[in-house]
């Protein structure tokens, strides 16, 4: 564990609550005596519910899914008081641009992990029951096989979340269901469906089949889908000659002309403009949306799918293979393969904790590269910088929440940069 040291960027005050990540290693059980104690902090340990013999007796008991984990709810004069009767829970630090700094999860995506991690842990089995006959029956059906398992997985944190079921027999995956109550993502579901569908036709088969998509009669929208995945699959992280062959398959087979105010593109850049005042009408979002109508105004092009979430986290391969999976978000007529630059950016940050800044460096290094797929790479950079704002605004409730103002931010500074240079 890393301890604080004058390399540590304090950039969150002493007296704001917030919810820190932090180690108890292998003392989690006397940290959470002392957490609900009298002199307590509220906190969180994601568990679940395991079966474990002792004394020769099987028994179930909630133990922690990741060992010494700890979420503590405080600010950080009233952590360091807590600390010094239990000085074995420590801060998880992590690395930025500006040195070491405490990793914090923000408050309402730390809300809806406790919601999703407690239902998994007390109500899997509850589920199973609640779905009922209705479902073992379909999902038999579908993947011609009785004696299924599951297990159960709360989703990402943000507006569209739903619970995800991993069915397999043994150690074998057979696919993926998504479960919801809500008619909004019930219409992405529909939406993926149409996608995936698409795709089977034109020839791409590293893609997920939709097996089902409907509800069920107590009213729960189900997304069925099947997978190649085994547990020998492999994420790759780094950009690969896989990566740009998918996008490359991923544009020759879903190219089509269709005049530019038809497009998909063409509609998302109006959206993002009828967001403009609410996100504050910058000068360089404005000549950026404008350049790039301007650029397209009348003419017949031949876009492609964008997938729009091509990151390390919705892929893998197997076999030699790239498989990408989630395309919720996906568009069907696009400039090609703006996927690359989604890659680039959501790494750096998500991974890497690049500012905008060394993301444009690395950009810079890697320009010349990109010629052969665009003519115009900056152009390129600039369309997808686009693209992902018009979606986040669409998809966002609240487009003044932290979380996306910190990513327009982001988009922003790079769209600057590249309108400086």
């Amino acid at each position: 564990m890393t301890a604080c040291n004058d390399n540590i960027n304090i950039s969150i005050a002493m007296n704001v609550q917030r919810w820190f990540v932090m180690r108890a290693y292998k003392n989690e059980k006397k940290a959470e005596e002392l957490l609900c104690g009298e002199h307590g902090l509220e906190y969180f340990i994601p568990k679940h519910s395991v079966v474990r013999v002792y004394h020769g007796k099987k028994s179930k008991r909630m133990v922690p899914v990741i060992p010494s984990l700890v979420f503590v709810h405080a600010c950080r004069i009233e952590i360091n008081e807590f600390k010094q009767r239990c000085p074995f829970l420590q801060y998880v630090m992590w690395k930025t641009a500006d040195g070491l700094d405490y990793l914090t999860v923000p408050a309402k995506q730390m809300d809806d992990f406790i919601r999703f991690a407690t239902y998994q842990a007390e109500n899997a089995e509850r589920l199973r029951l609640a779905l009922g006959e209705e479902l073992w029956v379909l999902l038999e059906k579908i993947f011609g096989q009785q004696g299924l398992e599951f297990a159960i997985f709360g989703g990402t944190p943000c507006v569209h979340q739903k619970i995800t079921m991993q069915i397999s027999r043994g150690a074998r995956i057979l696919g993926y269901v998504k479960v919801t109550e809500s008619k909004e993502i019930y219409g992405i579901f529909e939406h993926e469906k149409k996608i995936l569908d698409t795709l089977h036709k034109q020839g791409m088969g590293q893609v997920p089949a939709c097996l089902y998509c409907g509800t069920m009669k107590i009213g729960l929208h189900l997304f069925v889908q099947s997978t190649v995945k085994t547990q020998q699959s492999e994420v790759v992280h780094a950009w690969s000659e896989k990566h740009e062959q998918f996008l490359n398959d991923l544009a020759m087979h879903t190219r089509q002309k269709v005049q530019f105010e038809d497009s998909d593109f063409y509609s998302d850049l109006n959206a993002l403009e009828e967001h403009l005042p609410m996100l504050g009408s910058p000068k360089v979002l404005c000549k950026a949306i404008q350049e790039v109508k301007e650029r397209y105004a009348g003419r017949e092009v031949e876009f492609s799918v964008f997938q729009a979430d091509f990151t390390p986290w919705n892929m893998f391969v197997e076999k030699e293979r790239l498989f990408v999976f989630d395309w919720e978000y996906a568009r069907m007529t696009y400039p090609s393969r703006l996927d690359y630059f989604h890659f680039l950016i959501q790494t750096a940050v998500f991974e890497e904790h690049l500012t905008a800044e060394k993301i444009a460096e690395r950009y810079a290094s890697l320009r010349s590269t990109l010629v052969p797929i665009w003519e115009n790479p900056d152009f390129a950079l600039q369309c997808y910088l686009l693209s992902i704002m018009s979606i986040y605004v669409q998809r966002e409730p609240d487009v003044r929440d932290n979380g996306v103002i910190e990513r327009m931010q982001l988009w922003l500074e790079l769209l600057n940069i590249l309108n400086i240079s």
